[in-house]
């Protein structure tokens, strides 16, 4: 439901617009699929590791950004084609949020996810003549949570890749995650 909350905020917008998941980890996988079961098509994800960006292709991202280019934000823009008007970010250090940021189309939404402990300064009549906002998002509602079931009765939320080990291998998994 933390993920379902956050894409709750940037939803309704065109299926073909672009929505930018900053973290292809456990969370942005999850939004991955979240967005694609409520019918999304255009989905870009940023994150600096490689074979996580391969995953989120393989999991349904449209298009995936290496976090660790350049100018993140103008890759962002780019691979988006144009600046976004939604960006969850799942990791929340100071270069994520500033890069998300950004790359906000006049009117784009920045949704706060990730606990990463970061920090960005806003112009605050930027915001205010380019309508733009910031929210975070911890987790969701009861309601959320109905809907999220209802979605994988459905079939449409597809289950993410699980590897199951043996109990003795329990530091294995936390070393994984």
């Amino acid at each position: 439901i933390t993920v379902y909350g956050a894409v709750r905020k940037v939803l309704p917008m065109p299926p073909d617009d672009p929505v930018v998941l900053i973290g292809a980890g456990g969370l942005g996988l999850s939004a991955i699929a979240m967005l694609k079961a409520l019918g999304h098509r255009n989905i870009v994800t940023v994150d600096i590791a490689a074979d996580k960006r391969q995953t989120a292709l393989d999991s349904g991202a449209t298009a995936v950004v290496d976090g660790l280019a350049a100018n993140v934000t103008q890759a962002i823009v780019e691979t988006a084609g144009g600046q976004v008007r939604a960006v969850i970010d799942f990791v929340n250090v100071d270069a994520t949020a500033r890069a998300g940021f950004d790359a906000l189309a006049k009117g784009g939404k920045f949704v706060a996810v990730g606990v990463g402990g970061g920090m960005i300064t806003l112009s605050l009549s930027g915001m205010v003549f380019r309508g733009l906002s910031v929210q975070g998002s911890l987790t969701g509602s009861p309601q959320d949570l109905r809907d999220v079931v209802a979605l994988a009765e459905s079939g449409k939320l597809k289950p993410l890749p699980v590897t199951l080990l043996p109990p003795d291998d329990a530091n294995e998994a936390l070393t994984r995650l």
